[in-house]
């Protein structure tokens, strides 16, 4: 995994700042950083001693952790041969032998061992945009053809790896985290959209390809864009090469082939030139990856145990450990953690992001990064799978009143009618409405305080998220995998772990695993109320039926005691700048200790730190 940042500028005038944007992303490139810029020429010459003061069009800034291949011949910005190409690529492709392989009987030559980067650069150059379809991993890329003056922008399939962009006529900017593209824009191009923060205080973070800023994007998962940069910078082509709504099917589950696919996932993903490590929770999905990973190989496992007992799966980690007999690390986390702990961990959030388990998430990462630069994950495993209660809550409320469920239902809407704004959601009425859609949406928005803070809003979710027209199952998988997953889990993983110099793969968000999930009859994945027993039933004579049919648990931090009775004072301080949120709407979230207010509040406090820390206003 790496960091990059380029820009492409048409105005002679200008001077190139990418050598002091790329130090804001060593923390994803700790091994190496480079340079690349285009000579009087029109070619591409590498620059390693940060020298940039000739003036380019282009320039190029890359930190690296290397992962695969080891060598200083797979830095980057890779560089083609005849200097006519360049590469920028932060990720990981899986299959990158396989297509090697293929490219040497197509008559490429490589460089390099094994770098899956030249692989990369010579599948781009040879097959152009179609080798994206090739691609088996989690990817960023920057591709410039200096032949042609143009450039391909693209992203994987599920959104792993995050690609942020700027255009004007003259200028287009890039780069894996918001943050350097910033530091290359001037103070007027820096504006705040104020409908996306509205987004963001509706359901936590702002989807792509929008942000916080005005004229500033993210590449759409399983999307690229082609641009164009003769005398202007022009975008001339805008694709979705992989869409997860093309695989729904109800086709039969052949269940031995499924976990063939999932080994050959979890197998793929601990190949590297560096040690591996992997996360275990406790809960079946990592449990499943880290018992699969210790048939071949010595584990070494991470884990959280948390203070609170209803947040806290450390017995059933350690049961796992113990059983596939891991060298486990264990850190321990409470509410206690210090306010200064936090704001610094918050300080590299690149968006404002809503999601409190943002905390824990890092404080695994920080310990894992201090002995692996690589992770595995069971991330996705509950999207893939339906193993999330909200599922169970949005399919079955309604049928356990029987015949008085539109009676319930009434009585439901109208308490949610009522219901003050400053005491929380509503949520608990909106899962007793008869609408299906009330019932799922209510778990990832919050109208109510919207209303609370008198902000006009639609339906944001419902309208780019929710596909009427598929199953109610096969519905609630789609909104997960195009939002909650991308949007939320994976960015929470990727900022988390490369603020730590540590990579995370992920192997429940492989596509083809996900693509035949999808494809096949819900029912044979899916028992009501036996979440996930395609699983549990490899596990059980393994770890014991207490294990597998315990009650589910999130990975979740302490928040509520965070806010309420550690940090109040301080937080309340903190929000004063928040000058667009009326002071006294502030004052009752404090004075209504509900656990729907300490969210509230702490999603007003990161947004208040995001702006502080790039001084920026709304």
């Amino acid at each position: 995994m790496c960091g990059f940042v380029g820009e492409v500028n048409l105005d002679k005038d200008y001077t190139s700042r990418v050598v002091e944007a790329n130090k804001k992303l060593y923390c994803r490139g700790p091994d190496n950083q480079s340079y690349c810029f285009v000579s009087s020429e029109n070619k591409f010459i590498s620059d390693t001693k940060h020298d940039l003061k000739q003036k380019s069009i282009i320039n190029l800034a890359f930190s690296r952790l290397s992962i695969i291949d080891l060598s200083s011949a797979a830095n980057q910005p890779m560089v083609s041969d005849d200097s006519n190409y360049a590469l920028l690529f932060n990720g990981e492709i899986y299959n990158h032998e396989e297509i090697r392989k293929e490219l040497l009987r197509n008559g490429i030559n490589f460089y390099t061992s094994h770098s899956d980067s030249e692989v990369v650069l010579n599948a781009l150059i040879f097959w152009g945009k179609k080798a994206l379809n090739k691609f088996h991993g989690q990817f960023s890329i920057v591709f410039f053809d200096l032949r042609n003056k143009k450039i391909i922008l693209a992203r994987d399939r599920l959104g792993q790896k995050p690609l942020y962009f700027f255009k004007s006529e003259k200028k287009l900017i890039f780069s894996s985290t918001l943050t350097p593209l910033l530091d290359l824009l001037k103070e007027s191009e820096k504006n705040i959209q104020i409908k996306n923060l509205i987004v963001y205080l509706d359901i936590g973070m702002i989807p792509s390809p929008n942000t916080p800023l005005e004229n500033i994007y993210k590449v759409p998962p399983g999307s690229f864009m082609e641009f164009d940069f003769q005398s202007v910078i022009q975008k001339i082509n805008e694709e979705k090469y992989w869409c997860v709504t093309d695989f729904v099917d109800s086709k039969d589950l052949d269940l031995d082939s499924l976990h063939q696919v999932m080994k050959q996932a979890i197998n793929s993903r601990k190949i590297a030139d560096v040690p591996v490590a992997s996360f275990l929770s406790g809960g079946i999905d990592s449990s499943y990856i880290a018992n699969e990973l210790s048939k071949n190989d010595n584990v070494n496992t991470y884990s959280i145990r948390f203070t609170e007992k209803k947040y806290d799966e450390s017995e059933w980690s350690r049961l796992v450990a113990q059983k596939i007999q891991s060298k486990h690390t264990e850190k321990t986390l409470d509410s206690n953690v210090s306010l200064k702990k936090v704001d610094d961990i918050l300080s590299t959030l690149d968006e404002p992001f809503a999601d409190s388990s943002y905390i824990p998430t890092f404080i695994m990462c920080e310990e894992i990064s201090k002995d692996f630069k690589v992770c595995i994950s069971g991330d996705g495993g509950d999207e893939l799978l339906l193993g999330y209660t909200r599922y169970e809550w949005a399919l079955n409320t309604s049928k356990k009143f029987g015949i008085l469920k539109n009676f319930i239902s009434y009585l439901a809407r109208i308490a949610y009618l009522v219901y003050p704004s400053f005491l929380g959601t509503g949520r608990k009425f909106l899962i007793l409405n008869s609408s299906f859609s009330k019932r799922f949406t209510s778990f990832y928005e919050d109208k109510k305080f919207l209303k609370f803070l008198k902000i006009k809003s639609k339906n944001y979710f419902e309208m780019h998220f929710f596909h009427k027209s598929l199953p109610k199952l096969k519905r609630m998988q789609i909104a997960d995998f195009q939002f909650y997953l991308p949007e939320m889990m994976m960015y929470k993983v990727d900022r988390a772990s490369m603020a730590n110099s540590l990579e995370v793969r992920s192997p429940f968000v492989d596509h083809e695993l996900i693509e035949k999930i999808l494809s096949s009859n819900s029912s044979q994945y899916y028992i009501e109320n036996k979440s996930k027993h395609i699983l549990k039933n490899e596990l059980e004579n393994v770890f014991g039926t207490d294990f597998i049919n315990r009650r589910k648990q999130g990975f979740a931090f302490p928040i509520k005691d965070f806010i309420y009775s550690k940090n109040k004072k301080n937080i309340k301080i903190q929000l004063r700048d928040l000058n667009f949120i009326d002071s006294k709407k502030i004052s009752l979230l404090f004075l209504f200790k509900t656990k729907a207010n300490a969210n509230r509040i702490w999603k007003l406090y990161v947004l208040s730190k995001w702006l502080q820390i790039n001084r920026l206003e709304a």
